[in-house]
């Protein structure tokens, strides 16, 4: 017998483009009308200052794996939870998608597309101890990568206009059509056909090695970046290249195709990603 998983909402947009209005009308509408729990999870409700929080990319980074750490934890529960925050890093957005895979659920994207112009307006009429700085805000703005819905962490994709009105119904139909995770979802795994082991191997360390690539782009040293698909983790002890990458992944193929009995110690699809993963790991803390 399954066990029920709530979704995973993301919010994304600029500084003071509406998030927390709308995550919280989204909370409420959600206790309304459902018996879920919801819980937002956001700056505030970790009693981290906006203006502090972001200051620095030292600050920035710990602020984010602050809420990171926060979502997960809420994920392990029977919740619906709202990621309240900027999420404004392609690569982050990809580790909430993998903390989401990691639980077992669904997740989707809430975009508050406001203009550079409007946030700065909304963001005059917080209170004081509310605003951004204004020249923070601005360079925020222009790092933001914005959603893209062909992209799977980034879909489905919900778009907001500031003129115009949350989709509760659209989101509350999501979020009631949350799946189930059986035998047939993602924490259970597919057995390996030996015709295609050389294919899943290629296709699975490239997947690995673009984890990475996006996932560095959030985390800080000594961060373990979660890989879709599978249970272990790369630990990063330092920034890697794409070139050091590429010439890991290539000696791991190698040396995985001259073995030739090697596939039939992979049982399911997760340990193609595991053992590649260990292999990313020892390669990766032997060159530091």
């Amino acid at each position: 017998k399954g066990e029920d998983k709530m979704p995973l909402i993301i919010m994304s947009g600029f500084p003071a483009s509406g998030k927390t209005t709308r995550a919280n009308q989204l909370a409420e509408h959600l206790r309304a009308n459902t018996q879920m729990t919801v819980h937002v999870v956001n700056e505030e409700s970790l009693l981290i200052s906006r203006a502090a929080g972001y200051k620095d990319s030292a600050a920035e980074k710990m602020t984010r794996g602050a809420l990171k750490a926060a979502v997960e934890r809420a994920c392990s529960s029977n919740s619906v939870v709202i990621a309240d925050s900027l999420n404004y890093i392609k690569g982050y957005r990809y580790e909430l998608y993998c903390v989401a895979r990691a639980a077992g659920t669904t997740h989707c994207v809430v975009f508050c597309d406001s203009s550079e112009k409007v946030c700065l307006q909304l963001n005059q009429q917080k209170q004081p101890d509310d605003q951004w700085p204004e020249q923070l805000l601005q360079e925020l703005v222009m790092r933001y990568e914005k959603p893209n819905a062909k992209n799977r962490w980034d879909s489905p994709l919900f778009t907001v206009k500031p003129s115009s009105e949350l989709p509760l119904q659209e989101l509350l139909d999501f979020v009631q059509s949350k799946q189930t995770v059986t035998q047939t979802m993602a924490t259970q795994y597919s057995k390996i056909q030996d015709t295609n082991f050389l294919y899943d191997l290629d296709k699975t360390t490239q997947e690995v090695v673009t984890a990475i690539l996006e996932g560095q782009k959030s985390a800080m040293v000594g961060d373990e970046i979660a890989i879709p698909n599978a249970s272990k983790k790369v630990k990063l002890m330092r920034q890697v290249t794409l070139a050091e990458l590429r010439r890991i992944r290539k000696q791991y193929l190698t040396l995985t195709s001259q073995l030739t009995a090697t596939k039939t110690n992979y049982n399911h699809q997760v340990d193609v990603y595991n053992a590649f993963i260990d292999y990313m790991n020892t390669s990766l803390n032997a060159e530091k």
